[in-house]
């Protein structure tokens, strides 16, 4: 009886490793677009299948460090709003919209002469609270740093080491799948003015693919 016990709790550990944390596994594979053995959210806001190859992946923070309420939100049909990826501050990630399939993550943007990027673009939120007032610091891991698009000196939160490395590994496994992907851009490169996220504290080094 302990024998079989401890089989169920090796292939339960296994079952997680291998479904909720897929950033770390030395192979990835895909299946019309999805990232298999991704946890899979469908989400009605997206806009079809996309009319080109992707040229760009858009990285974003949800300004939300809470997972259920973020997964609600992209799923809901009064956010408006969707992402093909989400990562959590563990690593785990998720996917809402087969890459193969336009999401509503970049809004009015335009980059390189190519305008609303939603339909040439592959996005990733990360969940993040991004910036934040002194009033709402409380034990988030923050600091202080300038925007480059300008504004005045603000306390951001940290993007853990563990949700840096899955989303290095995501943004590798699709760039591999679609090579047509050109550039690795924050949210606030092609909508400036408008939109402030990833913020200063993502490494420059996720961007650095070329």
């Amino acid at each position: 009886m302990r024998a079989l016990q401890v089989t169920i709790v090796v292939l339960v550990v296994i079952v997680i490793l291998t479904t909720v944390i897929p950033a770390q596994a030395k192979s990835m594979r895909w299946q019309q677009g999805k990232l298999l053995g991704v946890p899979f959210y469908p989400t009605p806001n997206q806009g079809g299948l996309m009319p080109r190859k992707p040229r760009a992946i858009i990285l974003h923070y949800t300004a939300s460090t809470n997972l259920e309420t973020t997964l609600r939100w992209l799923q809901s049909p009064l956010a408006s709003v969707s992402a093909h990826f989400l990562i959590d501050q563990k690593g785990n990630v998720f996917q809402l919209v087969g890459c193969d399939e336009v999401a509503w993550h970049a809004g009015v943007s335009e980059w390189k002469g190519i305008s609303n990027l939603n339909d040439d673009s592959i996005g990733i939120e990360l969940l993040n609270a991004g910036r934040i007032e002194n009033g709402e610091i409380g034990g988030k891991d923050v600091a202080l740093a300038f925007h480059k698009n300008g504004g005045n000196e603000a306390y951001w939160e940290r993007y853990p080491a563990a949700q840096l490395k899955a989303c290095r590994e995501l943004i590798k496994a699709i760039r591999k799948q679609y090579p047509t992907i050109q550039d690795v851009i924050g949210h606030d490169d092609v909508s400036p003015g408008r939109k402030i996220d990833p913020g200063p504290l993502l490494p420059g080094s996720l961007y650095d693919y070329s």
